[in-house]
Order: structure tokens, then C-alpha cells, then sequence
């Protein structure tokens, strides 16, 4: 059992994540364990990375922009093209591509725009469940 200081169902991701102690690992245990529609967003600030999950109920959506550098992300494309034509100007200007997050996966954006996926043996997701 988590000891939970709020009851905002976000903490609860929180003490998972901190509990297993990896960001990733985390992520998959929320993704498999928490019931409920999912799209996780965690940033890792002293590397300047951010890790992103769904399930197959919430939507994710990524948008590379045309400097090839900068990524930003939003459940949905039109929610994305209005935050980058209220900061940015006309999005046909700015968008280079968009497209959806594999549900079920971790997601990785790196400070220089790279996209990963981050992989976790069911094993070792198994063992910490089991030892949780």
C-alpha cells in the first residue's frame, strides 16, 4: 500500500514511479497496474528528459517542429495546434509532423529532440509488483 499525502489520482502515479525507482520501470508499472484512462507525462529535470505513457483509453499525440529540435506533445492535434498558434504563429509554419504514441509503451524526448522507446522486461516488472 502507497501512503498517499493528497487524493488526486496523479500522486498515486507519483509514489509508484518513486517507489520502483526508475522513471521507466515506473511508467510500465503504472501503465499495467492502474486502472482507469492513462497519459503520463514525467520530466526527468537534471537530464532535461521527458518521459511519456498511454494506455490504449487516453490519447497521446507528439509534434516535432520545423526546427527539427523542439518537440511538444497534447492529447489531441487540435489542442496542439492551438497552443502553437497562440505562441508560435500560423501551425502550418511551424509543425513538421504530428503523429500518436504507441499505447502500452514508454515514451522518451531527449533535450536535443530525439524520440526513444523505452523498453522493460516483463520479469523485472513482474518481481517488483510481486515484491511491492
Amino acid at each position: 500500500s502507497l501512503s498517499l499525502r493528497t487524493d488526486c489520482d496523479t500522486e498515486v502515479a507519483a509514489r509508484l514511479i518513486e517507489r520502483v525507482g526508475s522513471i521507466a520501470t515506473g511508467l510500465h508499472v503504472c501503465l499495467r497496474e492502474l486502472q482507469g484512462a492513462q497519459a503520463l507525462a514525467v520530466l526527468e529535470h537534471r537530464m532535461g528528459t521527458i518521459w511519456l505513457a498511454r494506455d490504449s483509453n487516453r490519447p497521446l499525440f507528439i509534434c516535432r517542429l520545423q526546427d527539427q529540435r523542439r518537440l511538444i506533445f497534447a492529447s489531441t492535434l487540435p489542442i496542439m495546434v492551438r497552443s502553437v498558434e497562440r505562441r508560435l504563429g500560423k501551425a502550418a509554419d511551424w509543425i513538421a509532423d504530428a503523429f500518436p504514441l504507441a499505447s502500452g509503451y514508454v515514451h522518451k524526448l531527449t533535450r536535443d529532440g530525439r524520440i526513444a522507446v523505452a523498453t522493460t522486461a516483463p520479469t523485472i516488472l513482474e518481481e517488483l509488483i510481486e515484491s511491492g
